[in-house]
């Protein structure tokens, strides 16, 4: 499936210090949406946002929220942000044995409901429960730690998703995280990704428009 991908700039990449005036600017520039990751310092080693912090956020932007959570125990994090009622909810698949419950209480509040899949967990573990999932993100970096560079590798499970996991179901999203910029955003795209979530490429230079706009001219 080759189409427009929208673009998803990850707000960890933005300046803190001017939250407000950097979610207009990524308004301004025809973002898709905002990527909002939560570590819990466990799950990753580092710490990022909490529930607050993103109910603060979403009060003063009017781009949807994408929603992925880095966290160990995302039973409690997750009912967190229902009244939100964010575009998508993303946990890992590493992160619990048992996903199933999780993803179809997700759904049952209106939102959709997606697995975050590390660089070194086989694509074939997400066959047995494509038929309740409305988004994968495939990492294409280690989870938790801004700036890494794409790993080449980890973006082959994108085609290998989408010609094995869509065929069982053809409304499936696939996301791309991790060292996304111009140079590979074309073959994301060409080999099946829909959204892809991108930080230092969208929040540099003058202009962020520009910046989305050579991501999603692909």
């Amino acid at each position: 499936m080759v189409g427009k991908v929208r673009i998803s700039p990850s707000i960890l990449a933005a300046d803190m210090a001017h939250i407000a005036a950097e979610l207009h600017r990524l308004e301004e520039g025809g973002a898709d949406m905002v990527h909002v990751d939560v570590m819990d310092g466990h799950f990753v080693p580092n710490i990022s946002f909490g529930s607050k912090f993103v109910h603060d956020m979403a009060a003063i932007t009017s781009l949807p929220l994408d929603i992925h959570l880095m966290v160990s125990d995302p039973y409690r994090w997750i009912p967190e942000f229902y009244d939100l009622k964010p575009y998508s909810l993303l946990f890992h698949l590493e992160a619990t044995p048992l996903p199933v419950r999780l993803l179809q209480d997700i759904r049952a509040h209106g939102i959709l409901c997606g697995l975050a899949i590390n660089p070194s967990t086989p694509w074939q573990h997400l066959e047995s429960i494509a038929p309740i999932l409305d988004m994968v993100l495939v990492m294409t970096v280690e989870p938790g730690f801004y700036g890494q560079s794409y790993l080449p590798w980890a973006g082959s499970k994108i085609e290998a998703i989408d010609k094995n996991i869509r065929p069982r179901n053809q409304n499936l999203i696939i996301s791309v995280d991790g060292g996304v910029n111009e140079k590979n955003a074309p073959h994301l795209a060409q080999t099946g990704a829909d959204i892809l979530v991108a930080g230092g490429s969208v929040f540099k230079g003058e202009s962020y428009k520009d910046n989305i706009d050579r991501l999603r001219n692909t």
